[in-house]
């Protein structure tokens, strides 16, 4: 896609100190008027919404790659064309903004309009599927019994109503996982989520080189049920958007209700309760 040298695309686009106040933090998106599909869905406080804008013209003036959204901006410039942008909801507070993001973006893949350009998904998404309703009132985990445990989204590749065997090979499927959580003796465990709901449960015998660098294990034959058909939302809420962008986590059950990150939770490595 060509960039355009100069343009005078949504010069005029801004909110006056009223308009500030009275939006405080809200959720917006950006449409692309030749097609009138939405590209882009965001949030934030301000003039949030036309800080798109001048990143798409600061791309003009240096030798930084632009992105998708970016390179979407400058060739509806260039046709001559202004974004259109929507306030979808405001006056919000940081939880009710975060789901908003995250339903409006889930809604535009299930519809005509399809996957907007963020780089990343709504954080907070409790989009589910019919397959996945059903198993809604699986109770929270709360293992009776220390263990470690590896959680990996499967989303993609399996549901409730996939065979046992397609269950476990998405869930062991080639991950990036470092020598240090490969030793068996630490007996780590294995679920596969989908959505926040574990369809999936192994204790992990040994790990193998899988393509490209990355590994899969191999179950042992112990039963690994009572981690199976828990609800996982509170384990992994506070690191979901880590989560999200296809990482896998490692939490340590103590056996008495708590539980910490031993992967993916950034500093956030004190025990916590599992309610």
């Amino acid at each position: 896609m060509l960039i355009p040298k100069e343009t005078d695309g949504n010069v005029d686009d801004k909110f006056d100190q009223g308009q500030i106040i009275h939006l405080g933090k809200y959720v917006y998106a950006l449409k692309d008027p030749r097609d009138g599909k939405v590209f882009y869905v965001g949030q934030g406080t301000d003039e949030r919404v036309f800080s798109h804008f001048k990143g798409a013209r600061a791309r003009l003036k240096d030798d930084q790659p632009a992105s998708s959204k970016e390179l979407r901006i400058l060739d509806i410039w260039r046709d001559d064309a202004d974004v259109e942008w929507s306030i979808i909801a405001y006056a919000l507070k940081k939880d009710e903004a975060d789901r908003v993001e995250s339903a409006t973006i889930d809604a535009l893949r299930l519809s005509q309009n399809g996957d907007p350009l963020n780089e990343i998904n709504g954080k907070h998404s409790t989009f589910l599927s019919k397959d996945e309703l059903a198993m809604i009132a699986a109770a929270p985990i709360n293992p009776e019994q220390k263990c470690k445990v590896m959680i990996f989204s499967i989303t993609k590749t399996a549901n409730s109503k996939s065979s046992p065997d397609d269950i476990y090979k998405a869930t062991r499927m080639d991950w990036k996982v470092a020598e240090k959580y490969r030793n068996p003796s630490d007996d780590y465990y294995a679920v596969g989520l989908v959505s926040q709901v574990s369809i999936g449960g192994y204790k992990i015998k040994k790990w193998k080189s899988g393509n490209d660098g990355r590994w899969r294990f191999e179950r042992d034959p112990e039963e690994a049920s009572f981690l199976v058909k828990k609800n996982w939302k509170n384990i992994i809420y506070p690191a979901m958007g880590y989560f999200q962008l296809g990482n896998y986590l490692i939490v340590e059950f103590d056996g008495n209700g708590k539980f910490r990150f031993l992967r993916g939770g950034g500093t956030n490595s004190e025990w916590h309760s599992v309610e």
